[in-house]
């Protein structure tokens, strides 16, 4: 297990060469899939087409990809306004979250620690709007945590609802059943992007720092705490190099740096 480890990604794919058995049959979508807004979990996957429609396929076990029973071939999520196109994707094991062009978030799936906002936990088997956004303020990056989400505001402020146990969200409260504002970014300084894990949630900073808060399970969030409860700004990183990307697994998060290295903290259980 290592705290921190180097990969030089160059390396990783020069001189490769992968050899893959052609399939028997190949399934020919109707609309061709954005390479950049996929997402994809244990039990389901998920596509932007190019008709900026949000697709399904996989288990489908809590109405994550909306409807009921599973989809052996690629099905559009029900649940978006007349017009409104999905712009972006993210999903756990048991939701998926989509952020409408209209600046809005939405959520099917498990509601159980109220991920997707509200009072009812039962769950959402349509694509349904995430509340608690302050009046003005409009969605631009989501990320779907185990049973928690994370949505990054247009004035630069990023916030979470569901299951706050580790301090993922910030604060002590448990759960969160609205968007609510998330803490600890300095004075001046904005979120540009969101990330979120088993327990973490990790923020890059307009002052190019990468922040995280939450459960710190084999020094995923970097340091020697156990967790935090605010955004704390990740350590043990190159000085004066600016972080210019941020990822987050179940439990590892990894950092591109502008020195075009990418830095990994967490678990190295599996290599």
């Amino acid at each position: 297990m290592r705290r921190c480890a180097l990969l030089v990604l160059p390396g990783l794919i020069a001189g490769s060469v992968v050899a893959m058995a052609r399939p028997a049959a190949a399934y020919t979508p109707s609309v061709k899939p954005h390479s950049v807004t996929i997402a994809s979990t244990t039990f389901d996957s998920v596509f932007i087409a190019a008709d900026g429609r949000a697709y399904g396929v996989g288990n489908n076990g809590d109405g994550e990809i909306t409807g009921a029973g599973a989809r052996t071939s690629p099905a559009p999520l029900t649940g978006l306004p007349a017009g409104v196109k999905a712009t972006a994707v993210s999903a756990n094991f048991f939701n998926v979250l989509v952020l409408g062009s209209n600046g809005k978030a939405y959520g099917a799936g498990q509601n159980t620690s109220h991920e997707l906002t509200g009072a009812d936990t039962a769950n959402k088997t349509t694509l349904t709007p995430l509340s608690g956004l302050p009046t003005g303020v409009h969605a631009t990056a989501v990320a779907m945590g185990f049973d928690f989400s994370v949505v990054l505001g247009s004035n630069g402020t990023v916030y979470g609802a569901g299951d706050n146990g580790s301090g993922q969200l910030t604060g002590a409260t448990n759960p969160t059943t609205t968007l609510t504002a998330m803490t600890g970014l300095p004075g001046g300084v904005k979120a540009t992007a969101v990330a979120a894990g088993a327990a973490q949630t990790v923020v890059l900073g307009s002052d190019r720092r990468a922040y995280g808060t939450g459960f710190n399970f084999a020094g995923d969030l970097s340091g020697p705490a156990s967790g935090y409860t605010t955004l704390t700004p990740l350590t043990d990183l190159p000085l004066g190099v600016p972080v210019v990307a941020i990822a987050a697994g179940f439990h590892d998060d990894v950092l591109l740096m502008s020195d075009q290295h990418a830095y990994v903290f967490g678990s190295n259980i599996d290599g």
